[in-house]
């Protein structure tokens, strides 16, 4: 046989050979609820020789990781968790994972803005419940995180003309909503709007050219969000007294 071609199929050998011995672990680690949990199920994962490309997901509180058998195994791995307040369980993709979301979302206004929200939200089956209260302007969501996102919610929510940000119930988070101009409705809003010390979250609407903020009162004041707001080019004004068309339809 010509030697080109014994050296080919000793590569493609090669080849196989070394992706078979690369497998992928998934794990539920429910303890894992943040960042700097996730930071420290990420090192140690990533100590474990053998082990590369660790991916956690916060929401489902998921590890997910490749590992080569030829070294390591998964009894192995778990072992440099040992120790910690996280311990992996078998993940499965047909498992039923609630998690719970409150959007603040200062343009719903009124009975008719809810229904709106609930007719199309209700149309994911992985939405399990829902949760209104108007004069705080706040949906409360309970969702299977293994069938759908709090991102795909978001998305929802804003391609229906909200401008849902995270709420929270603590009395130092506030929240601030502003009219901006049509170029200013991006992502890249968003991202000027996140850097600002104090911002815990935002969000911008195309359609109803508006931005919301959620923001921690210890860290900066109205006056002070729109000020930071304006000196990154985000020509942010606070909105009249709203006047609910929606509910004057309804009626």
């Amino acid at each position: 046989m010509n030697k080109k071609i014994l050296i080919v199929f000793a590569a493609i050998s090669l080849s196989v050979t070394a992706l078979a011995q690369v497998q992928t672990l998934q794990w539920r680690i429910e303890d894992m609820h943040c960042d700097h949990c996730a930071h420290k199920v990420m090192t140690a994962l990533n100590q474990a020789p053998g082990v590369s490309d660790v991916d956690i997901n916060i929401e489902r509180r998921v590890a997910t990781l490749k590992y080569d058998e030829s070294i390591t195994c998964p009894d192995s791995i778990k072992t440099w968790l040992n120790g910690t307040r996280y311990v992996p369980t078998a993940y499965n993709a047909n498992d039923v994972i609630l998690r719970e979301k409150s959007y603040r979302i200062d343009d719903m206004h009124c009975g008719n803005c809810a229904r709106r929200i609930s007719s199309a939200l209700e149309q994911n089956k992985a939405v399990d419940s829902l949760d209104f209260d108007l004069e705080k302007h706040v949906v409360y969501v309970r969702y299977d995180a293994n069938q759908t996102s709090r991102d795909n919610i978001q998305e929802t929510l804003n391609g229906l003309g909200f401008t849902p940000v995270t709420y929270y119930t603590q009395d130092y988070v506030a929240y601030a909503y502003y009219n901006i101009p049509e170029n200013a409705a991006t992502a890249s809003t968003i991202e000027e709007a996140m850097d600002i010390e104090g911002v815990a979250d935002a969000n911008v609407n195309s359609k109803r050219k508006a931005l919301a903020v959620t923001y921690v009162t210890n860290d900066i004041t109205p006056d002070q969000l729109l000020e930071a707001l304006k000196k990154r080019g985000i020509d942010a004004t606070v909105p009249p007294p709203h006047e609910c068309k929606e509910e004057q339809k309804a009626q």
